[in-house]
């Protein structure tokens, strides 16, 4: 579970509420939220940092209540299997789910082995009830034998739900296997359901689009957050931040957790709507230094910064990797390179022969044999024309002026601009 963290001070208390947001749900607060926050009336708050990620959203985020009775009425309504996406950490989700499930007859399958050590800790922590669990939890071993004996019509293929992990968006989770045809088991159908946890993941929002789309285009029907209400983000949403505020009562305040402009709207919120002084807030960057002085007086950003610089693990290397190495890489990653190599008699001022050419990630070098061809002829007569030019000759110059011209050449036949690489041999 998510914990706030109160540390106590002489001049008052500082607040992290961590990843919070109500279970009331609405601007009706129940109890529970009203006991929670109890703990402040009678302390003093010096200092609340809170998190930012659904600042702008207005209002209050769902209840476990009306998230349960949505996903009931999903799940009831599917034709065929349920496919449930969703983090390992959600656990009040899953605990959700078991119940549905047991309701409606329907039997579970978790098709990540470290997705079910969190819902077995869940299962001996009471959250998850026993029975729930031995009635409609099945063996992930019966995957291989839905996949090779049972048809779409049968019974238990109907009233079945797979929970699949949500983790990291990578190649080797289960949707993106079973979009991408490479699940060992696992296939989809028209009749399939796929419901998808959180989807609005900051940073992978296009990956998640991609994603579904693919889905759809194998016939499942994919559900999520934002066509059903069954599920909540996890945070508040601004209705929630100003009761928060307005029971805490801080002194100051530090925004924290989102994107720079969620930050903002947070900070603007506790400023305007809860008449917070315009000094008490700072908007930090990642990075920034605040101290609070003067027995808890000031609140102010020093000019010093934290090192906050990515850390890049780079073959053995551990630390920063230059902007120009990481731009290089780019430029070979996007349109390849493009190697030159001349040898040069050293006693005669002349090519030995015609200049070689090595292309990786730039063409199909069988398929672009007259290129090549071209190429090569252009090359040679640079290098010879400059040869001719002058009886002593900088093997720098030469080399830049080989790659000007091969540059311009290429970026008018192929609209590419690979990473030209001039090699100048003197024999």
């Amino acid at each position: 579970d998510s914990m706030g963290v109160i540390v106590e001070t002489p001049h008052g208390d500082v607040v992290h509420t961590g990843r919070l947001r109500l279970s009331s749900g609405s601007a009706a607060i129940n109890n529970d939220d009203t006991s929670t926050f109890k703990e402040f009336e009678n302390n003093k708050a010096l200092l609340l940092m809170s998190s930012s990620a659904y600042s702008e959203t207005e209002g209050f985020s769902l209840s476990e209540e009306n998230i349960e009775n949505n996903l009931y009425n999903i799940i009831k309504k599917a034709e065929g299997r349920i496919f449930f996406n969703a983090y390992s950490t959600q656990i009040e989700k899953i605990a959700i789910l078991f119940k549905i499930a047991n309701d409606l007859g329907k039997k579970i399958i978790i098709e990540n082995k470290s997705y079910k050590k969190n819902i077995l800790s869940a299962v001996e922590s009471s959250v998850i009830s026993q029975s729930s669990y031995d009635k409609v939890c099945l063996s992930l071993d019966i995957l291989s034998s839905i996949s090779d004996t049972m048809t779409h019509d049968d019974i238990l293929n109907k009233n079945l739900i797979v929970i699949t992990s949500a983790e990291d968006n990578n190649e080797f989770s289960t949707l993106i296997r079973i979009s991408s045809g490479s699940h060992k088991h696992l296939s989809l159908n028209e009749t399939d359901t796929i419901i998808m946890g959180n989807t609005q993941v900051m940073g992978s929002e296009r990956k998640v689009q991609n994603l579904k789309d693919k889905l759809s285009r194998l016939g499942a029907h994919v559900v999520h957050m934002r066509t059903s209400d069954y599920n909540t983000a996890g945070y508040a949403y601004a209705g929630e931040l100003s009761y928060i505020h307005r029971k805490i009562q801080p002194k100051y305040f530090i925004p924290v957790h989102g994107y720079h402009y969620m930050l903002r709207v947070h900070g603007d919120l506790a400023r305007k709507g809860l008449a917070i002084d315009e000094s008490s807030v700072i908007v930090p960057e990642t990075g920034t230094i605040i101290e609070i002085r003067d027995r808890g007086t000031k609140m102010l950003t020093l000019r010093d910064k934290a090192p906050s610089d990515l850390i890049v693990v780079d073959g053995t290397s551990v630390g920063k990797v230059q902007d120009v190495v990481l731009r290089d890489r780019q430029m070979l990653g996007e349109d390849g390179m493009f190697v030159v190599i001349g040898i040069i008699d050293s006693h005669t001022h002349t090519l030995k022969k015609s200049p070689d050419i090595i292309s990786r990630g730039f063409v199909y070098l069988k398929e672009s044999q007259e290129l090549l061809f071209q190429a090569r002829d252009l090359c040679k007569k640079t290098i010879e024309d400059h040869l001719e030019r002058h009886r002593t000759y900088d093997v720098d110059e030469l080399r830049a002026e080989v790659s000007d011209v091969i540059s311009k050449f290429l970026g008018q036949k192929t609209a590419k601009k690979p990473s030209i690489i001039p090699v100048v041999i003197s024999v």
